[in-house]
């Protein structure tokens, strides 16, 4: 499939590589939305599961995340970039093809069945975590720095416009087959499941089509564990690092009760709630649109600070709905849309402060901040489903005039982190982008 050499690719060929990234990220889109998000916690609430047991679904399978750090060595075992994404990727969508056994289990063992769940997903994200460095670097290779954010806002686009239908009907699937088969509920998961497991697998031919482009620089067996060190020593990089963990952190900690939230507090099925998704994912369309652009001409971190503040206020939406306004929630899914700027710039801003791939390994930086922020994730996701079961069995807490249950004291810590992620990204620094400093005296000149 590849050869450890860097490999110069003709226009041609590049061009076809790129275009078949957009018939991969449809692929993927499709089964990615039939095996994640509310498909999978319902199915797992269905199973009986706890705060802990959501924190786990959500914490687990990102923390053994951690060893994508081997992704350098990987990638050097095997031979290219190429080779180590498909090849894991191919494994990974093996195993997740299994979870629809899971339902077999399910109606007379609810808590193997639980366990085996979180087990089927751990095992599918390590092999996928540690082919998506491989792409990530491939993708450095691939996509000249000239258009990368046009190029990854296209990207998004297509999978959002691919996740839209596929959410819909993954959704009013669920709560059909939950009406109509009351007495094998799950197979309302199961089957949506097994799907899109057929999908990310069909999605992994276009990776097989694309041009190899080697393993990068020729290095010693030794270099690749030199490779995971170098991000440490690189400050630029480093305060990346620390935004993403940041960020997930606060994602982490709010999990478990923004899974709950829908089902028990406001009674909402799932395909209401995949609705909202849908609403978020035609808003991000929207944003990609013009997210991209900006991002190659004015640089990503300014336009990453204006989507992280939209962003931020979506915990307020959580705070105000209730079981009588639960259409208030919509609003957190609108602010959720400017994810998409985050989703673009990240990237993009990843492989700007890596090294160029071609010239020295990137892979140990990817996988660095891929590594440290899923940890983050994963930690914090285990103490938020943690102190939702604790709080939840304590009486309300009184804050002067306002009464604050469970839900209300995480989603007001929640909006709080969001809004403090802004700092980290005031502190970076982008190559050839002007710093906050410079943007103030920028201001402050135009308002003389």
């Amino acid at each position: 499939m590849g050869t450890g050499a860097n490999v110069r690719l003709t226009p041609a060929a590049r061009r076809r590589g790129l275009r078949l990234g957009y018939v991969n990220v449809a692929l993927w889109s499709a089964g990615i939305s039939l095996t994640s998000g509310s498909l999978i916690s319902y199915f797992a609430l269905d199973l009986n599961a706890t705060g802990v047991s959501l924190g786990l679904i959500f914490a687990l399978p990102t923390l053994v995340g951690l060893l994508r750090v081997v992704a350098p060595l990987a990638i050097e075992r095997l031979g290219s970039k190429k080779t180590t994404c498909v090849l894991l990727s191919a494994v990974s969508y093996t195993v997740l093809a299994t979870l629809p056994g899971i339902a077999l289990v399910g109606t007379s063992e609810p808590r193997f069945a639980l366990g085996l769940m979180i087990v089927v997903l751990c095992v599918h994200q390590l092999f996928e975590f540690i082919g998506s460095v491989a792409f990530w670097s491939w993708m450095a290779d691939l996509v000249p720095l000239r258009i990368r954010g046009r190029y990854f806002a296209c990207r998004q686009i297509i999978q959002l416009a691919v996740a839209i239908p596929t959410l819909l009907a993954g959704g009013h699937f669920a709560d059909v087959w939950r009406t109509s088969h009351s007495s094998v509920p799950l197979w309302g998961y199961a089957i949506p499941n097994g799907v899109g497991a057929l999908l990310l697998l069909v999605s992994v031919l276009p990776l097989w089509w694309m041009p190899d482009t080697g393993a990068g620089p020729a290095v010693r067996a030794v270099i690749p564990w030199r490779s995971v060190m170098a991000p440490f020593r690189d400050w630029r990089f480093g305060r990346l690092v620390l935004f993403g963990c940041w960020l997930a952190a606060a994602n982490g900690l709010t999990g478990a009760a923004q899974g709950a939230y829908p089902k028990y507090a406001l009674g909402l099925g799932v395909l209401s709630l995949q609705w909202m998704r849908i609403t978020m994912r035609g808003g991000q369309i929207a944003v990609s649109r013009w997210a991209g652009p900006l991002s190659d001409r004015v640089g990503n971190r300014p336009m990453m600070i204006l989507c992280q503040l939209v962003v931020a206020s979506s915990m307020a939406f959580f705070l105000v709905a209730s079981p009588e306004r639960p259409y208030w929630l919509f609003g957190a899914y609108v602010a959720w849309a400017f994810y998409a700027g985050l989703n673009i710039g990240i990237p993009n801003l990843m492989l700007r402060l890596a090294p160029d791939g071609q010239q020295q390994d990137n892979s140990g930086y990817i996988a660095l901040y891929f590594a440290t922020s899923g940890v983050c994730y994963a930690v914090t996701s285990l103490f938020g489903g943690w102190l939702f079961d604790v709080l939840r069995a304590r009486q309300a807490f009184q804050l002067g005039p306002y009464l604050l249950d469970h839900y209300q004291i995480l989603f007001t810590v929640g909006l709080m982190m969001r809004g403090l992620a802004v700092v980290w990204l005031l502190l970076l620094v982008e190559p050839d982008t002007p710093t906050a400093a410079e943007l103030m005296r920028r201001l402050l000149r135009r308002r003389g």
